[in-house]
Protein backbone atom coordinates (compact mmCIF):
# COMPACT_ATOMS: atom_id res chain seq x y z
CA UNK A 1 0.00 0.00 0.00
CA UNK A 2 1.22 3.31 -0.67
CA UNK A 3 0.17 6.96 -0.23
CA UNK A 4 0.03 9.68 -2.69
CA UNK A 5 1.83 13.55 -1.69
CA UNK A 6 1.67 15.76 -4.41
CA UNK A 7 2.04 13.54 -6.82
CA UNK A 8 5.07 11.22 -5.51
CA UNK A 9 4.41 7.75 -3.77
CA UNK A 10 5.46 6.95 -0.31
CA UNK A 11 5.27 3.52 0.75
CA UNK A 12 3.31 2.33 4.10
CA UNK A 13 5.71 0.72 5.89
CA UNK A 14 7.50 0.84 9.02
CA UNK A 15 11.60 0.53 9.62
CA UNK A 16 10.70 -3.59 10.01
CA UNK A 17 9.39 -4.22 6.26
CA UNK A 18 11.42 -0.93 4.81
CA UNK A 19 14.13 -3.15 5.77
CA UNK A 20 13.11 -6.72 5.01
CA UNK A 21 12.13 -5.00 1.08
CA UNK A 22 15.51 -3.52 0.74
CA UNK A 23 17.33 -6.80 1.20
CA UNK A 24 14.87 -8.51 -1.12
CA UNK A 25 15.88 -6.86 -4.04
CA UNK A 26 19.56 -8.71 -3.61
CA UNK A 27 17.55 -11.69 -4.70
CA UNK A 28 15.57 -9.87 -7.54
CA UNK A 29 17.35 -9.26 -10.87
CA UNK A 30 18.47 -6.30 -12.14
CA UNK A 31 19.03 -2.96 -9.62
CA UNK A 32 16.10 -1.87 -7.93
CA UNK A 33 16.66 1.85 -5.85
CA UNK A 34 15.10 2.91 -2.98
CA UNK A 35 14.41 6.71 -2.26
CA UNK A 36 13.97 8.83 0.94
CA UNK A 37 11.95 11.63 -0.13
CA UNK A 38 11.40 14.40 2.25
CA UNK A 39 9.20 17.36 1.65
CA UNK A 40 12.25 19.21 0.12
CA UNK A 41 12.53 16.71 -2.73
CA UNK A 42 8.75 16.01 -3.13
CA UNK A 43 8.50 19.90 -3.60
CA UNK A 44 11.32 19.66 -5.99
CA UNK A 45 9.59 16.70 -7.95
CA UNK A 46 6.40 19.13 -8.99
CA UNK A 47 8.80 21.31 -10.29
CA UNK A 48 11.53 19.39 -11.98
CA UNK A 49 9.41 16.65 -14.43
CA UNK A 50 12.89 14.84 -14.39
CA UNK A 51 13.25 14.34 -11.04
CA UNK A 52 9.86 13.29 -10.64
CA UNK A 53 10.10 10.73 -13.06
CA UNK A 54 13.34 9.77 -11.54
CA UNK A 55 11.76 8.88 -8.45
CA UNK A 56 8.92 7.54 -9.37
CA UNK A 57 11.20 4.60 -10.99
CA UNK A 58 12.14 3.79 -7.30
CA UNK A 59 11.32 0.18 -6.07
CA UNK A 60 10.71 1.44 -2.52
CA UNK A 61 10.20 5.21 -1.38
CA UNK A 62 9.97 5.69 2.54
CA UNK A 63 8.94 8.81 4.22
CA UNK A 64 12.58 10.97 5.23
CA UNK A 65 11.22 13.55 7.25
CA UNK A 66 8.38 14.60 9.80
CA UNK A 67 7.29 16.84 7.34
CA UNK A 68 6.11 13.90 5.01
CA UNK A 69 3.84 11.97 7.79
CA UNK A 70 2.11 15.13 8.82
CA UNK A 71 1.73 15.64 4.99
CA UNK A 72 0.40 12.33 4.81
CA UNK A 73 -2.52 12.92 7.69
CA UNK A 74 -3.50 16.10 6.34
CA UNK A 75 -4.43 14.37 3.24
CA UNK A 76 -6.02 11.70 5.39
CA UNK A 77 -4.00 9.00 4.45
CA UNK A 78 -1.57 8.75 7.46
CA UNK A 79 1.59 6.94 7.31
CA UNK A 80 2.53 4.48 10.04
CA UNK A 81 5.80 6.42 10.39
CA UNK A 82 9.01 8.13 9.40
CA UNK A 83 11.83 5.97 8.08
CA UNK A 84 14.49 8.27 7.59
CA UNK A 85 17.26 7.59 5.08
CA UNK A 86 19.89 7.46 7.60
CA UNK A 87 18.72 4.97 9.62
CA UNK A 88 17.64 2.63 7.20
CA UNK A 89 21.13 2.65 5.90
CA UNK A 90 22.72 1.52 8.97
CA UNK A 91 19.63 -1.08 9.72
CA UNK A 92 20.29 -3.51 6.56
CA UNK A 93 23.73 -3.56 7.33
CA UNK A 94 24.14 -6.27 9.70
CA UNK A 95 22.04 -8.31 6.93
CA UNK A 96 24.50 -7.52 4.49
CA UNK A 97 26.95 -8.76 6.78
CA UNK A 98 25.40 -11.74 7.21
CA UNK A 99 24.50 -12.13 3.15
CA UNK A 100 28.76 -11.23 2.89
CA UNK A 101 27.01 -8.65 0.31
CA UNK A 102 29.83 -6.04 -0.72
CA UNK A 103 28.83 -2.44 -0.63
CA UNK A 104 30.14 0.45 -2.56
CA UNK A 105 30.06 3.91 -0.89
CA UNK A 106 29.44 6.65 -3.78
CA UNK A 107 29.38 10.50 -2.56
CA UNK A 108 30.51 13.78 -0.07
CA UNK A 109 33.51 15.18 -0.33
CA UNK A 110 37.40 14.37 -1.44
CA UNK A 111 37.82 11.84 1.75
CA UNK A 112 34.77 11.59 3.03
CA UNK A 113 33.29 8.49 1.67
CA UNK A 114 36.86 6.79 2.51
CA UNK A 115 36.17 8.03 6.38
CA UNK A 116 32.55 6.53 6.14
CA UNK A 117 33.77 3.39 5.17
CA UNK A 118 36.43 2.95 7.97
CA UNK A 119 33.60 3.68 10.31
CA UNK A 120 31.01 1.53 9.10
CA UNK A 121 33.67 -1.43 8.93
CA UNK A 122 34.57 -0.63 12.34
CA UNK A 123 31.08 -0.60 13.78
CA UNK A 124 29.85 -3.62 11.55
CA UNK A 125 32.64 -6.44 11.75
CA UNK A 126 32.09 -8.07 9.26
CA UNK A 127 31.14 -5.97 6.30
CA UNK A 128 32.43 -5.70 2.98
CA UNK A 129 33.13 -2.63 1.46
CA UNK A 130 33.83 -3.16 -2.10
CA UNK A 131 35.15 0.60 -3.00
CA UNK A 132 34.32 4.02 -2.72
CA UNK A 133 34.28 7.31 -4.39
CA UNK A 134 33.48 10.91 -3.80
CA UNK A 135 30.74 12.61 -5.41
CA UNK A 136 32.70 15.08 -8.19
CA UNK A 137 33.61 12.76 -10.95
CA UNK A 138 33.43 14.65 -14.50
CA UNK A 139 31.25 11.54 -15.76
CA UNK A 140 28.57 9.09 -15.14
CA UNK A 141 30.72 6.39 -16.85
CA UNK A 142 34.03 6.95 -14.37
CA UNK A 143 31.64 6.26 -11.30
CA UNK A 144 29.84 3.29 -13.30
CA UNK A 145 33.05 2.00 -14.22
CA UNK A 146 34.74 1.67 -10.75
CA UNK A 147 31.50 0.49 -9.01
CA UNK A 148 31.94 -2.36 -11.45
CA UNK A 149 34.94 -3.40 -11.18
CA UNK A 150 34.13 -3.91 -7.54
CA UNK A 151 31.61 -6.14 -7.94
CA UNK A 152 29.69 -3.94 -4.87
CA UNK A 153 26.53 -5.90 -5.00
CA UNK A 154 24.40 -2.76 -2.88
CA UNK A 155 25.52 0.80 -3.98
CA UNK A 156 24.81 3.47 -0.98
CA UNK A 157 24.28 6.66 -3.41
CA UNK A 158 24.85 10.08 -1.40
CA UNK A 159 25.09 13.29 -3.59
CA UNK A 160 22.20 14.88 -2.96
CA UNK A 161 18.80 14.39 -3.94
CA UNK A 162 18.73 15.66 -7.23
CA UNK A 163 22.45 14.35 -8.66
CA UNK A 164 21.74 11.17 -7.28
CA UNK A 165 18.25 9.77 -8.60
CA UNK A 166 19.50 11.35 -11.86
CA UNK A 167 22.39 9.40 -11.97
CA UNK A 168 20.41 6.03 -10.73
CA UNK A 169 17.80 6.85 -13.14
CA UNK A 170 19.95 6.90 -16.00
CA UNK A 171 22.81 4.14 -14.81
CA UNK A 172 21.09 1.50 -13.28
CA UNK A 173 21.19 -0.70 -15.99
CA UNK A 174 24.68 -0.30 -16.47
CA UNK A 175 25.56 -0.89 -13.28
CA UNK A 176 26.44 -4.90 -13.61
CA UNK A 177 26.28 -6.33 -9.98
CA UNK A 178 24.70 -3.23 -8.14
CA UNK A 179 21.17 -5.55 -6.80
CA UNK A 180 20.06 -2.66 -4.57
CA UNK A 181 20.89 0.97 -4.43
CA UNK A 182 20.09 3.26 -1.91
CA UNK A 183 19.80 7.32 -2.64
CA UNK A 184 20.82 8.58 1.03
CA UNK A 185 21.58 11.88 0.14
CA UNK A 186 23.75 13.90 3.09
CA UNK A 187 23.78 10.31 5.03
CA UNK A 188 27.49 9.41 4.40
CA UNK A 189 28.50 12.79 6.06
CA UNK A 190 27.05 11.33 9.12
CA UNK A 191 28.38 7.93 8.63
CA UNK A 192 31.96 9.73 8.42
CA UNK A 193 31.56 11.74 11.38
CA UNK A 194 31.66 14.51 9.13
CA UNK A 195 28.03 15.61 10.58
CA UNK A 196 26.31 15.25 14.04
CA UNK A 197 23.45 13.54 14.18
CA UNK A 198 20.50 15.57 15.23
CA UNK A 199 19.94 14.18 19.67
CA UNK A 200 17.40 12.17 20.12
CA UNK A 201 15.79 14.19 21.70
CA UNK A 202 15.14 16.38 18.51
CA UNK A 203 14.31 13.68 16.26
CA UNK A 204 11.44 12.53 18.74
CA UNK A 205 9.75 16.01 18.29
CA UNK A 206 9.89 15.95 14.87
CA UNK A 207 12.68 19.24 15.27
CA UNK A 208 15.70 17.72 13.52
CA UNK A 209 15.48 20.05 11.34
CA UNK A 210 15.89 23.17 13.44
CA UNK A 211 18.97 21.26 14.79
CA UNK A 212 20.38 20.99 11.06
CA UNK A 213 19.47 24.38 10.34
CA UNK A 214 21.18 25.63 13.12
CA UNK A 215 24.36 23.47 13.24
CA UNK A 216 24.32 24.28 9.54
CA UNK A 217 22.99 27.90 8.83
CA UNK A 218 24.18 27.89 5.12
CA UNK A 219 20.88 25.18 5.07
CA UNK A 220 18.73 27.86 5.38
CA UNK A 221 18.06 28.26 1.17
CA UNK A 222 16.84 24.67 1.38
CA UNK A 223 14.48 25.13 4.29
CA UNK A 224 12.83 27.82 2.73
CA UNK A 225 10.92 25.51 0.42
CA UNK A 226 9.42 23.92 3.32
CA UNK A 227 6.88 26.48 3.67
CA UNK A 228 6.05 26.19 -0.04
CA UNK A 229 5.68 22.10 0.56
CA UNK A 230 3.46 23.27 3.62
CA UNK A 231 1.10 25.73 1.46
CA UNK A 232 1.11 22.73 -1.39
CA UNK A 233 -0.20 20.35 1.05
CA UNK A 234 -2.70 22.81 2.32
CA UNK A 235 -3.67 23.76 -1.51
CA UNK A 236 -4.37 19.99 -2.61
CA UNK A 237 -6.13 18.99 1.00
CA UNK A 238 -8.47 21.68 0.51
CA UNK A 239 -9.20 20.70 -3.32
CA UNK A 240 -9.53 16.75 -2.30
CA UNK A 241 -12.24 18.19 0.63
CA UNK A 242 -13.87 19.77 -2.07
CA UNK A 243 -14.21 16.89 -4.58
CA UNK A 244 -15.66 14.94 -1.69
CA UNK A 245 -18.27 16.88 -0.60
CA UNK A 246 -19.44 17.64 -3.89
Amino acid sequence: MSVDILGIKIDNVDMGKACAKAVSFLDAEGVKYVVTPNPELIYMCTRDPSVKEAAARAALSVADGVGVTRAARKLGTPLKCRVPGVDLGKKILPELVERKAAVFLLGGEPGVAEQAANRLAQEFPGLVVAGYMDGFFQNDSDAVDAINATGAQVLYCCMGMKKELTFLYENANKLTNVRLALALGGSIDIYAGAVKRAPELFRRAGMEWLYRLVTQPTRIKRMAVIPKFNAAVAREARLSKRGKTR
